[in-house]
């Protein structure tokens, strides 16, 4: 950080008719555009623990692997049926997230948007997914050389 940014100063040579000849931003410098919000297709994964509220989109709150709990909106419909996996579950919820870069360079997550959602089947083992995605078929498999 330069020496005027931290004493939160600015300034510029003027002429003598009082316009900007030279501007020196000074604590503006760093002072960044905000940007957003991008929409972005994401997923969440967890166990519902909480759902309801007021209105048509009401939040649902999932806890994942580590404890932590992430949360979402989704229509009413969507959030009762979600309801039935109530502490039971793991559901991976598919939305949108949107996220806007503020003026301090920092990514700020706006409230995701479930749109769907999917029970996950967690008595398959690792070496089961990686046999089922080895028997995908694929023309590339043939090749010496798929690169």
């Amino acid at each position: 950080m330069n020496a005027s940014a931290k004493m939160n100063a600015k300034g510029a040579i003027v002429d003598p008719v009082k316009r900007r000849i030279l501007v020196f931003p000074g604590c503006d410098l760093n002072r960044l555009l905000e940007y957003g919000p991008f929409p972005q297709p994401g997923t969440l994964e967890g166990i519902p623990i909480k759902i309801g509220g007021e209105g048509e989109f009401v939040p649902k709150h999932l806890e994942n692997k580590l404890g932590e709990v992430n949360w979402c909106w989704a229509k009413r419909s969507s959030a009762k049926e979600i309801a039935r996996h109530f502490f039971s579950s793991v559901v991976r919820v598919e939305g949108t997230e949107r996220l806007i870069r503020t003026r301090d360079g920092e990514w700020e997550t706006k409230p995701f948007r479930a749109k769907g959602f999917a029970v996950v089947d967690t008595t398959v083992t690792l070496r089961a997914s990686i046999a089922h995605l080895r028997a995908i078929p694929g023309k590339w498999k043939h090749l010496d050389d798929p690169i």
